[in-house]
């Protein structure tokens, strides 16, 4: 759907000005919606057209864009991020402005008058005539949020649109349709599309939905529709947020730059965006009735000897403008983060992180149930092996509908306490890693099952056989 564009009621001179050279005056403003610059040299060659937003810069070329993030923080570092989107096995598309606006940018260059730019005319949306055989595709902005629809005519097939992300740690599409992709500290939420069809003057809904098509790959699969009728179809991208904190101390008490990684992250029903991982920021913002807002390691459960890095779980609410809770979580005796994260139906959020003792030989898993609020901990569990070397690495979780958690990963430890009747009691690559799989009972106090899942032969010494991903079916099945 595209929004009838306002207009501006001014005009735009010099308002870039500092962009080709110092020491030149700019005047700010604040346009009523973003526009889109038509390229005629003041950035790189394949780029047709640019937006520029508060925290962003969006640049369109001729079969893709580039999304540049960007966020001053409070000691004034400016934190990036970029991610590489482009169409695949789309064609070489014909890009065109439309919508012109009564604005122009112009830029100048105090100190070399014949690099100016001045006159870039200004555009409500861009189109993609004939991206695909029969499909063009228009960027454009509405009600302050980033557009593109994609209109299949009649005859077009919208099997044909793939999508291909470069940047994004992880893709992943949630139980309501979105995409969320995470880019270092940034979060990119691209709410679950809408398709329709205009017949006569009826608005039809058609069913779409995100498919991934691999790790870095999307597409769209789209239920019935009347193929004589044009298709309409409209993701919007929500937001971005960046989420961490500057101060930081290494193991010394000396200050240090803060580092804060994104390992996992899910979204509830209801939209909520939870995310968890690792930082070294002794400020990371933290919610007033968080379970910790201290960081360091598990000072909280007695140990005595507190990390420079912590856990976190962070939950934002849909529109990724506030916090719902956020608290450091930290494992069971040094501080090295949150592996694996999932939530459950009643918002009890799950968390799989490696017991990071200084001065022991083993290192056992632990999962933590975090309640709904945020405020405490249900219940920790702890899963190791009895030989008194080895560690355990958990980055894959799933809960069922009982409120059981199924974690994997993999190990080096060769005396897991497998269950009677396991798929593999025993580890088979002595020499290396191999994976593993459990599952603990609601209250979080056994292991229901426990079992190796590695190759039916020992490996080549040092081989490592490790499981990424884990997810269930509604039977109970597991699939990895």
């Amino acid at each position: 759907m595209l929004a009838t564009p306002s207009r501006l009621s001014f005009l735009m001179g010099a308002i870039l000005a500092c962009a080709m050279g110092a020491n030149a005056a700019s005047k700010d403003f604040t346009p009523a919606k973003p526009y889109f610059e038509q390229n005629l040299g003041q950035t790189s060659g394949p780029v047709k057209f640019l937006q520029r937003g508060p925290d962003y810069t969006l640049f369109l070329t001729s079969n893709g864009a580039v999304l540049k993030l960007q966020r001053k923080e409070p000691s004034n570092i400016t934190q990036e991020a970029v991610v590489r989107m482009s169409w695949e096995n789309a064609n070489a598309a014909n890009v065109a402005g439309e919508d012109i606006q009564p604005g122009q940018v112009n830029y100048l260059n105090r100190t070399d008058a014949s690099s100016n730019i001045t006159g870039v005319p200004t555009y409500g949306r861009v189109l993609y005539r004939s991206l695909y055989p029969k499909i063009d595709l228009i960027h454009y902005s509405a009600g302050g949020e980033l557009e593109h629809d994609l209109r299949i005519a009649a005859g077009g097939d919208p099997s044909a649109i793939v999508l291909h992300f470069e940047g994004p740690d992880a893709l992943t599409v949630a139980a309501d349709g979105a995409l969320t992709a995470k880019v270092g500290r940034f979060q990119i939420h691209q709410s679950a599309p809408v398709a329709y069809q205009m017949i006569g003057d009826r608005r039809q809904p058609v069913a779409v939905r995100y498919a991934l098509l691999g790790d870095s790959r999307v597409g769209f699969q789209v239920g019935p529709y009347d193929r004589r009728y044009e298709l309409v179809i409209d993701p919007v991208l929500r937001y971005s947020t960046l989420v961490g904190g500057t101060s930081a101390v290494d193991f010394n008490g000396n200050p240090a730059a803060a580092t804060t990684i994104v390992s996992s992250m899910a979204v509830d029903k209801k939209g909520n965006v939870y995310i968890a991982g690792t930082t070294t920021a002794t400020d990371y913002p933290t919610t007033t009735g968080a379970f910790s807002r201290n960081a360091g390691a598990d000072c909280e459960r007695g140990a005595s000897f507190c990390a420079s890095s912590s856990g976190f779980v962070t939950k934002l609410n849909p529109s990724g403008s506030g916090l719902v809770y956020s608290t450091y979580i930290n494992t069971a005796s040094n501080g090295v983060g949150i592996d694996a994260l999932a939530i459950d139906a009643a918002g009890n959020a799950y968390i799989t992180s490696t017991d990071g003792c200084s001065d022991c030989e083993q290192t056992p898993v632990v999962l933590d149930k975090l309640n709904a609020s945020g405020s405490a901990l249900a219940y920790t569990f702890f899963f190791t092996g009895s030989c008194g070397l080895g560690f355990e690495l958990a980055n894959a979780i799933a809960i069922n509908a009982a409120g059981e958690a199924y974690f994997a990963g993999h190990t080096t430890d060769t005396c897991l306490p497998t269950t009677s009747g396991a798929f593999q009691r025993t580890a088979t690559n002595l020499n290396g890693e191999v994976g593993y799989i459990v599952r603990v009972n609601a209250a979080g106090t056994e292991a229901l099952d426990a079992t190796y899942f590695g190759s039916s032969t020992a490996p080549a010494n040092g081989q490592e056989e490790r499981i990424a991903d884990l997810k269930l079916d509604s039977t109970g099945n597991v699939y990895v």
